[in-house]
């Protein structure tokens, strides 16, 4: 049957209209031709989030017992049972976890066995929708339950990322803008001067971070011994692809491959020097949706650019996703300029009808403000 005949693409036409409305000012802006598909960077992404994943699922497992086990440092049990005694049937929404059903022992290690099956079938392409919504459901589970271990800026970027993933999946929504590779750097970059610290704005901060970082590798020991100028400089660069390279996402095709460039080359300075665990490896994972098909074709064999494209049609309007993926896109890219409003806006206050779509949507952890950093200590 010739494509233009079946069912579901004679529906997803019917539909392209009044969706093309919304997405073409959009296009227009960002300088997104008409023709332009992501299918090699929504596989890519995809692949890269399984892997990410996978380490965040297995470095958790060898230490569960011992950090939220029952004999633990923080028993999940026992804040379970603590909620449980102060609320109602309500904690099933404010604490969103499968441990609800156990938290014991093997509760848990079922929990981390299943997130790392879920994380190898995503790698593998297998099931990739149900696979990447039970990665994220279950490792939802985890953080609702880890506490202090499970409260940092990776773990709810995990979160957001992994949400984005159950909307790329195959038949939903297709990865054009990559607003989320934008929000996290320009957020950090802003927060930073609106923090009061002085440190950020005199640009010395970097004095003190290698040191007071939480976990410095050991090449940190020799970044602290460069010049003070050299250090200044640093911070003067930091802040130049935190802030200036994210707005290059809207001017077009090349530009959106120097904020590429610029904004993994940060990620790697940063891993040079400190361990953050899988925050680097996913901000770049995101940036890699910047690339489009042609961009990918010039680096990649033909065979294999055929073989990754294959796997997803390349429909690249927002007519072609279906229309619940696309009001869940539109709703988190909603929601994202919230988050980002409210964080780099010293003392801003929402009209309430903006914050309760934020509370509303608060206990799942996929749509979060960044500023890491934002006061040196």
């Amino acid at each position: 049957m010739p494509t233009q005949d079946r069912p579901e693409v004679a529906a997803r036409e019917s539909r392209a209209p009044a969706l093309q409305r919304i997405w073409e000012p959009f296009a227009r802006l960002t300088g997104m031709a008409a023709g332009t598909s992501y299918a090699i960077s929504r596989w890519i992404y995809l692949r890269a989030l399984g892997l990410i994943y996978l380490i965040a699922f297995v470095s958790l497992w060898v230490q569960l017992q011992g950090l939220i086990g029952p004999e633990g440092i923080l028993p999940a049990q026992g804040l379970l049972e603590a909620v449980r005694a102060q609320t109602g049937a309500e904690r099933y929404y404010m604490f969103p976890t499968v441990f609800w059903l156990g938290a014991g022992a093997r509760a848990l290690d079922l929990g981390a066995a299943a997130g790392t099956l879920a994380a190898l079938l995503l790698v593998l392409d297998v099931w990739p929708r149900l696979s990447g919504f039970l990665a994220w459901l279950l490792y939802l589970s985890f953080v609702d339950v880890g506490q202090d271990f499970l409260a940092f800026q990776w773990d709810v970027l995990l979160l957001e990322a992994g949400l984005i993933a159950v909307l790329l999946a195959p038949r939903g929504i297709r990865p054009r803008s990559s607003e989320q590779a934008r929000v996290p750097p320009l957020e950090s970059g802003i927060v930073k001067l609106t923090s009061g610290d002085p440190t950020w704005r005199n640009l010395t901060a970097l004095d003190y971070h290698y040191w007071t970082q939480p976990l410095p590798t050991w090449t940190a020991w020799y970044a602290n011994l460069q010049p003070e100028g050299m250090k200044r400089l640093s911070v003067l660069l930091m802040f130049l692809l935190e802030i200036a390279v994210p707005p290059l996402l809207f001017l077009g095709r090349r530009a959106r491959h120097v904020a590429l460039a610029g904004i993994a080359g940060l990620q790697v300075l940063i891993f040079a020097t400190g361990n953050y665990t899988f925050f680097n490896l996913l901000t770049i994972a995101l940036a890699l949706m910047l690339v489009d098909d042609a961009g990918w074709r010039r680096v990649l064999p033909a065979r294999v650019a055929d073989i990754v494209s294959s796997r997803f049609e390349a429909t690249p309007a927002l007519g072609g996703a279906g229309p619940v993926a696309t009001a869940a896109g539109l709703a988190l890219l909603g929601l994202g300029v919230l988050t980002l409003v409210t964080a780099v806006v010293p003392g801003v206050r929402l009209p309430s009808p903006l914050t309760a779509p934020l509370r509303l949507v608060e206990p799942f952890r996929s749509t979060n403000g960044y500023g890491l950093f934002r006061v040196m200590t």
